[in-house]
């Protein structure tokens, strides 16, 4: 996924004729006296940028944004434990996302957002080994969710790092925190005999989605940030250069 943001990036720069990419997000001066503004200006044009919002630019991967596989070891407590292959994953309206508030140490070049998603939906193939209510299983089959108003809060500190000459922002740490307002699951089994258990699953989940959503916090929000909030900010981070988005 990261080499294909790369690919994307580089042919939008190399490609651009009338109007460039820098041109669309217009970047601040951190001598601006209004820099905040200018600041959550600049964030919401990349948002829009990313959500294909913008003449002129076409992001291909981001809606649905498609991660092709991960393993997850699920412990969840009244229903097993199992380790899990989700394939073929697709996520709607990743970049759906309204910034509500921002603070920043510029001379430290550190950053924090917090940001929340309206809505978010999510299909996978799935294969799972384990125990099922004590029981041994090996179940395969599909799932699809939806998440609502999904809060996320994001520190960044940045450091230059030169290459060939041109000063570029790279992560040098980052940390995000993340709530799941409400869930709904809906899993079917590719074998039709194993769908009453599946059944129970998916009915335990919903009726008390907050109990699991809290257990599965540490799974969902490392996949988010090695899934798919590193790799586009990394890939982005790699080729814009550090004076194109953010002027002395």
């Amino acid at each position: 996924m990261k080499s294909v943001i790369y690919v994307y990036l580089v042919m939008q720069f190399l490609g651009a004729e009338s109007k460039s990419l820098y041109d669309a997000l217009n970047p601040c001066h951190m001598s601006d006296p209004d820099f905040k503004t200018c600041y959550l200006n600049f964030l919401n044009r990349g948002i829009a940028l990313v959500n294909n919002e913008i003449p002129g630019f076409k992001v291909p991967f981001t809606n649905p944004y498609k991660i092709s596989s991960t393993n997850i070891d699920l412990n969840i407590e009244n229903l097993g434990s199992a380790n899990g292959t989700f394939k073929n994953i697709k996520v709607t309206n990743a970049f759906k996302v309204k910034i509500n508030n921002i603070k920043y140490d510029l001379e430290n070049l550190i950053f924090e957002y917090n940001l929340t998603h309206p809505k978010i939906s999510a299909e996978a193939e799935f294969v799972l080994d384990g125990k099922l209510f004590s029981t041994s299983a090996h179940v395969e089959g599909s799932i699809k969710g939806k998440l609502t108003l999904v809060n996320s809060n994001i520190r960044l500190k940045y450091k230059i790092v030169e290459r060939r000459g041109i000063k570029y922002f790279a992560v040098d740490d980052f940390k995000l925190q993340m709530y799941v307002g409400d869930a709904a699951v809906h899993i079917i089994s590719n074998n039709p005999e194993e769908q009453p258990i599946l059944d129970i699953i998916q009915n335990m989940f919903n009726q008390d989605a907050r109990l699991y959503l809290d257990m599965l916090n540490p799974i969902y929000v490392e996949r988010v940030e090695t899934l798919v909030v590193r790799p586009l900010l990394d890939a982005a981070l790699y080729i814009i250069p550090a004076d194109k988005l953010l002027l002395k």
